[in-house]
């Protein structure tokens, strides 16, 4: 385990403040290593605040960690806060998979919120479409 990570996910669990949970998702991400994988999965899949998931998903996507695919796509087209979703297409543009192209069509021509359509449209164009 990577020194700083055991106080590090003390205050994940423990704070009542979303932005510090927020940054504490930050400082993981930057420590890094698989150690910190499962605790930033876990806050994309089931934080209440916003912020602390589309942190988490921006720190897994920097840390290639597995999954990250998956849980992306996943957010992008079940994450009740349109900032989410927008931030799991920006990751899916950078995963570049053929799911995540997929997934990026789908939120491009379908979700309801304009500011998730757009970041799926740019992450398309990006990918040549």
């Amino acid at each position: 385990q990577a020194e700083g990570i055991g106080p590090l996910r003390d205050a994940l669990a423990r704070e009542p403040f979303a932005w510090v949970r927020a940054r504490v998702v930050e400082a993981l991400a930057e420590i890094g290593g698989t150690d910190v994988h499962d605790d930033l999965h876990a806050r994309v899949a089931g934080d209440p605040a916003e912020e602390v998931r589309t942190r988490a998903l921006r720190g897994l996507a920097r840390l290639a960690a597995p999954g990250t695919a998956a849980l992306a796509e996943a957010a992008l087209e079940k994450d009740e806060r349109p900032a989410v979703r927008a931030e799991a297409a920006r990751v899916l543009g950078l995963l570049q998979g053929t799911a995540a192209r997929e997934a990026l069509q789908r939120a491009a021509g379908g979700d309801e919120a304009v500011e998730v359509r757009e970041a799926a449209r740019a992450e398309l164009r990006k990918l040549g479409e």
